[in-house]
Parts: C-alpha cells; structure tokens; sequence
C-alpha cells in the first residue's frame, strides 16, 4: 500500500510540473487584492495598520484556493480518478497523496532546514547569542481574587 501511495505522489508532481503551475494567477490575485483593498475600507494608516494582519492572510488563503481545483480535474477527465476508486488504496490515502503532490509542486521550493534557518532572527543566523529579556508578567494576587 505505501508503494502504491507513494508511487501516486511521484505521478502527481511530475504531472504538475509538466502542466507548469498556476503560481503566475496566484502570485497575480494576491498582489491584486492586496493593492486594492484598501481602496475598499479606508486609505488612513491607522485603520489598515489595524486590519492589514487579517488582510494578508485572508488573501494568501483564497490565492492557495485558486489552484485547488487542478488537483483532480485533469484525472477526472481522462478516467484516471475512476481507476484509483477501485484500486486497492483507499480513497482518503488517495486524497492525501494527491494533496501532497499538489503542496510539494505548488508551494514547496526549499529544503525545510533553509526555511527553518530563515525563521531566526538575523542576529541568531550570524551566530550571536541570545539574549534572554526578563518578560513582564501578570498574576492575579490574593487581593484581586477576592
């Protein structure tokens, strides 16, 4: 069963990088949306300082939802999908393999330990040491409790 899963994840990202990605489209509606959105709430710093967070990860989730409908359109179409329900593999391992193809091909472009690496903060990466700050806490005392 894992050859077969993973034979499935291989032939799903060799089949997307020969279709070539929709990573322009995706690239092209995040830039849109984010360009435009403030012309739909308001133009004052203050307001979109507030909302621009939510704003950039709302339009980075409907850009990813673009090209989710090529991950079983094209094995729709030639039978492709018709066979996999019948074979052995079991429908939610199909779907999981074919999930992880669509992620490897469509977002995956570095080795984890680079993006793990650019995570750190600049002076952690140069080989400095960290400097741990006292952190303020709160506790709720006796008096307050009462």
């Amino acid at each position: 069963m894992l050859k077969s899963f993973l034979t499935l994840v291989l032939r799903d990202i060799r089949l997307a990088y020969a279709q070539g990605g929709a990573a322009g489209l995706v690239i092209a509606f995040y830039a849109a949306t984010v360009t435009l959105f403030p012309f739909g709430v308001s133009p004052e710093p203050e307001a979109l300082r507030t909302i621009a967070p939510g704003v950039l990860w709302i339009a980075a989730l409907l850009a990813a939802l673009l090209s989710l409908d090529r991950v079983f359109q094209a094995d729709f179409e030639d039978g492709t999908l018709e066979i996999l329900t019948l074979s052995s593999l079991p429908l939610g391992m199909v779907a999981l393999a074919k999930a992880l193809a669509h992620w490897a091909a469509a977002y995956y472009h570095h080795p984890p330990g680079e993006v793990f690496a650019a995570l750190l903060p600049v002076r952690l990466r140069q080989g400095a040491a960290a400097e741990l700050r006292p952190s303020r806490r709160w506790r709720l005392t006796r008096a307050g409790a009462a």
